[in-house]
């Protein structure tokens, strides 16, 4: 699953968990449940995500966590965190669940393009089945599926809500993608150890040869030039020493 992680600026009104004044801050979310969504926008994934970064969507307050188009998915918020997606203020739709947007540019499109859109929404059920796999507190499958609808009444995901057996269609396809095995990624092998030397005297540092490249910690190499590397969150910090 391929998933670019770009999250919301911390200390954003839609970032609630990090925003000082929200009754939230400071806390974490347990996930139980996966609320689905149509964008109801002519954006793409990138575009969708660019907007939920934005200040316009930190003024309304309105966040989700993962932008999902037929080709890419862009996640804005950690899965441990609340966003504004639901509309049910501090109620469980907004406090408990991963909120996806499928982006629906191709059926505001003229002509409307409903295998394209399709495609979007198979994406989706892929990404839903990666969470249920990946995400402990998640109810089973399927309780764990929602929709906007169920939390507030809204007509959404409208455009999966309007064809027949829509909803239940997006649930079975979930269900086929649990049910396949997930490709494991081969381990990067390391062909040898390196030593290492800094002006001709021998360290206890260690490279590696791997792929026919020679890797070494970035953060040696940054202390050796007179700079620092911390951080192991959403960022790591780089401080570089200048000349004077």
């Amino acid at each position: 699953m391929n998933i670019t992680r770009n999250y919301i600026q911390a200390g954003r009104q839609n970032r609630p968990m990090t925003f000082p004044t929200s009754s939230l801050y400071g806390k974490t979310m347990q996930p139980r449940y996966i609320t689905i969504h149509n964008a109801y926008s002519r954006a793409n994934a990138r575009s969708l995500h660019d907007y939920v970064k934005s200040p316009a969507a930190a003024s309304r307050p309105a966040s989700w966590h993962f932008s999902v188009d037929e080709k890419d998915i862009y996640q804005a918020l950690p899965t441990n965190e609340v966003g504004w997606h639901a509309g049910d203020n501090l109620g469980p739709g907004n406090t408990t669940t991963i909120g996806i947007e499928i982006c629906d540019y191709a059926m505001l499109s003229t002509p409307k393009n409903e295998p394209l859109f399709m495609q979007a929404v198979d994406h989706a059920a892929q990404l839903c089945a990666y969470l249920i796999k990946n995400e402990p507190t998640l109810q089973p499958y399927p309780q764990c599926l929602k929709q906007h609808f169920d939390w507030s009444g809204k007509n959404c995901p409208s455009w999966v809500r309007g064809q027949t057996q829509g909803w239940q269609n997006f649930v079975n396809k979930v269900g086929g993608y649990l049910n396949q095995s997930w490709p494991t990624l081969p381990v990067p092998q390391i062909q040898r150890t390196i030593g290492v030397e800094v002006n001709g005297q021998r360290t206890n540092e260690v490279a590696y040869l791997i792929n026919n490249a020679t890797y070494v910690r970035a953060a040696y190499v940054i202390d050796l030039a007179g700079g620092t590397v911390t951080g192991h969150g959403d960022h790591i910090k780089v401080r570089v020493k200048r000349d004077a």
